[in-house]
């Protein structure tokens, strides 16, 4: 059953600002972590010990550890308004509670990764965390691509969209 205003007022996007703090840090948070990939798989020296990591992975992991701490206070400010309009619209389902799911998973293999002792439950914890974190890129693009679409059929109600 719907409100009466839910019937008249179109959902809100996220205000620009929103989007862009969204963005920059998911963008920062991703490339960095496909930063510290690179440096780990790809960046040692042909002669170096094995044990040794690359001088840059240090660098890169700090950077990821920085966008990760922005990253999730604006992923908190969504949950307030954002996620609960967009679950009682029935609007762009799929591609948030995968992103939601996503976060859930990147956050937990994330702290894993500082704290689990087991070397077997670790390089699990990692290949988890960097394999979805890579995948996730895809999926916000997916959000927000469906997102502006639905926001623009609300501008025409002919054409609505529920997704």
């Amino acid at each position: 059953m719907r409100h009466r205003h839910e019937e008249t007022h179109a959902p809100k996007r996220l205000r620009r600002g929103h989007r862009r703090w969204l963005y920059a840090l998911g963008i920062g948070l991703w490339g960095s972590g496909a930063g510290w990939l690179v440096a780990h798989h790809l960046l040692k020296s042909p002669g170096a010990d094995s044990g040794l990591p690359a001088p840059s992975e240090i660098w890169w992991l700090r950077a990821h550890g920085a966008a990760v701490i922005g990253f999730l206070v604006v992923l908190g400010t969504l949950l307030p308004g954002h996620v609960p309009q967009g679950w009682r619209y029935r609007l762009n389902r799929t591609s948030g509670t995968t992103l939601l799911a996503t976060c859930a998973v990147l956050a937990v293999t994330g702290y894993g990764l500082y704290y689990l002792s087991s070397d077997t439950w670790r390089a699990d914890a990692s290949a988890i965390h960097w394999i979805i974190g890579l995948a996730t890129a895809p999926v916000l693009a997916i959000h927000a691509v469906a997102g502006r679409r639905i926001a623009r059929s609300w501008r025409h109600p002919r054409r609505r969209i529920t997704g």
